[in-house]
């Protein structure tokens, strides 16, 4: 049978690996970052491409310059303005993969947990199956999740990590969802869960380094957390 040690190594391995994983895509967001930067500096500023002619090998002939024209300029500065904007959606989509993995690790592991302490507590159980059991909580938004803990399990994270984290929480969980099931599109369930959103329904929910990074935090502390209060009531 898994321990929570176990679990909690196992956890801590899958965050270690992403985490090196991590600081390569922070690398790449940082240098897509700076060409982005360049580029819309170097469109507003009226820049174009101007190659100078050079010679062919082998040849007398020359190549001709591109001439920088009005026309040749909006060419350019088109390509330019396409060329940041697929480089912004590059750092999106890398963002949203990593957060997306991200909570599919913690997922496995924080079931892995709960399924562990209704196998010690099979009296919990009341003639459900261990599978239904997991099943039936499994669908459960987080926040009923949280109070079922609370019921079952004990354990008051509104005590042990104060309600600003607690509603932190609830905000990613409800963003994962969003981003899972609606294309990060922001609506009603969203806005019912995350009632002081500064986002719109039907306005997409867009994903920082930084809110990556403090959600990832919030979300290792929690599980941390639930860990150790099961350790202490595990049999």
């Amino acid at each position: 049978m898994k321990t929570i040690a176990s679990i909690q190594e196992s956890f801590n391995k899958e965050i270690r690996i992403f985490e090196r994983y991590l600081k390569d895509i922070h690398r790449s967001i940082l240098e897509l970052n700076k060409q982005v930067k360049e580029l819309e500096s170097y469109v507003e500023n009226g820049g174009s491409l101007n190659f100078p002619s050079q010679a062919i090998e082998n040849s007398t002939a020359r190549t001709v310059g591109m001439i920088d024209t009005p026309d040749v300029r909006r060419a350019v500065s088109y390509a330019l303005e396409n060329r940041t904007k697929e480089l912004k959606e590059y750092i999106e989509i890398s963002l949203t993969m990593a957060f997306s993995h991200f909570m599919t690790i913690f997922d496995s592991r924080y079931m892995d947990v709960i399924s562990l302490f209704y196998e010690c507590n099979p009296k919990l159980l009341k003639d459900v199956t261990l599978e239904r059991k997991l099943m039936n909580f499994s669908y459960k938004s987080f926040g009923s999740q949280l109070n079922s803990i609370r019921q079952n399990l004990k354990i008051d994270f509104s005590k042990l990590l104060g309600d600003d984290r607690i509603e932190q929480l609830l905000e990613i969980r409800a963003t994962r969802n969003i981003i899972v099931h609606n294309s990060s599109v922001v609506n009603d369930i969203y806005l019912a869960i995350v009632k002081t959103s500064p986002f719109s329904e039907g306005q997409k929910r867009p994903l920082t380094i930084e809110y990556f990074e403090k959600s990832t935090e919030l979300m290792q502390m929690f599980f941390s957390t639930l860990c150790g209060e099961l350790y202490e009531k595990l049999p």
